[in-house]
């Protein structure tokens, strides 16, 4: 039986990037089983955008304004493929893209989440960063797949398809949270079968659209993020059998220092107070309220030094860049344009 993928679009006042994402998908090697967008109640261009499309590209709305998270679950349930594949609006597919996610879902009989690399794009299209996800596994089996996304996700979700199964027991997106919800996504998934990954750049990722948005969006982040430290990574630990474990208090303990280290940047000592106070209780949660308090007092958090893998694998990427992005072709794939190392 042949394996249906469909793509689906939570589409919301993206309508200048909206044009190279449907003509991105629609030229593809093989083309989706479906391709689905949801009109999130746009008031930009996006309708006449998706007017142009008509015939072949099937158009949804919901009742009323969805966040990010709820706007993704939305158009996922509407799609009927056996695999789902969400994309932003404003990102591009490259050709591989389908291709490449059904050649993953064939890796294991037991697999329910395909990934493929990406890259990082400036607003105008143009290059930034090349990730081949060269520290994720090939095959990935419970319990690993909670341990190796205990402090962040490892893979991209707009570079990624998911069983439709195991979409639908997972619950979706945490739709609690408009922020980082494909974090919670990946640790539902966790216990419910095998990730994989394929090791080609399959999407390009525009980033960097709105200036001033880390403030803007920062209390709903924190919001996310408490909620998924600690609720839903306790409840995917407890499925997994990890509940308790000691590596699982230490990832609570790196989330929540990470996040001390950004609002030490961000924040002078006067506005600390608050901020502190806002935080108390994921910091009891996380065992780390003597740093919640070096932090009200004035520390300045730093990033920890990254051990030497890490560190390896980002000069990698750096160098990966510099090739595919030079016009060098020789043994070259996958990467923007067709260009690209295999690393």
């Amino acid at each position: 039986m042949t394996t249906r993928l469909s793509v689906g679009i939570s589409a919301y006042n993206q309508g200048k990037y909206l044009r190279a994402t449907l003509e991105s998908l629609l030229a593809q090697e093989v083309p989706p089983y479906e391709l689905v967008v949801s009109n999130d109640h746009s008031t930009d261009e996006t309708a006449s955008v998706l007017a142009d499309f008509r015939g072949r590209v099937r158009v949804i709305s919901p009742p009323h304004h969805l966040n990010i998270a709820e706007g993704l679950n939305y158009v996922l349930n509407e799609l009927s493929g056996d695999w789902l594949a969400p994309m932003a609006s404003d990102d591009v597919a490259k050709p591989n893209y389908v291709r490449v996610l059904l050649e993953g879902t064939t890796r294991s009989k037991n697999a329910v989440a395909v990934s493929g690399g990406w890259e990082f794009m400036d607003a105008c299209g143009a290059p930034l960063e090349i990730h081949y996800l060269l520290s994720a596994r090939k095959l990935t089996r419970p319990p690993e797949t909670l341990l190796e996304n205990l402090t962040a996700p490892k893979r991209h979700i707009f570079a990624s398809a998911f069983k439709r199964t195991a979409w639908e027991e997972a619950g979706g997106i945490p739709a609690e949270c408009k922020f980082l919800g494909d974090w919670g996504l990946w640790l539902r998934l966790s216990s419910l079968g095998d990730f994989i990954c394929e090791r080609k750049v399959i999407t390009g990722y525009r980033t960097g659209c709105r200036p001033g948005q880390e403030l803007e969006r920062l209390a709903e982040e924190l919001r996310a993020e408490e909620r998924i430290c600690t609720v839903i990574l306790r409840e995917a630990a407890q499925k997994a059998g990890l509940e308790g474990s000691p590596v699982l208090a230490k990832a609570r303990r790196q989330s929540f220092t990470r996040r001390l280290c950004q609002l030490s940047r961000l924040f002078p000592m006067d506005k600390r107070a608050e901020v502190a106070d806002s935080l108390r209780a994921w910091a009891k949660s996380a065992g780390a309220e003597r740093e919640l308090e070096a932090f009200r007092s004035g520390k300045v958090f730093k990033p920890p030094a990254q051990p030497f893998r890490s560190a390896l694998r980002k000069a990698v990427r750096k160098i990966s860049f510099l090739i595919a992005t030079s016009g060098i072709r020789r043994g070259v794939r996958g990467g923007p344009q067709g260009k690209g190392v295999a690393v």
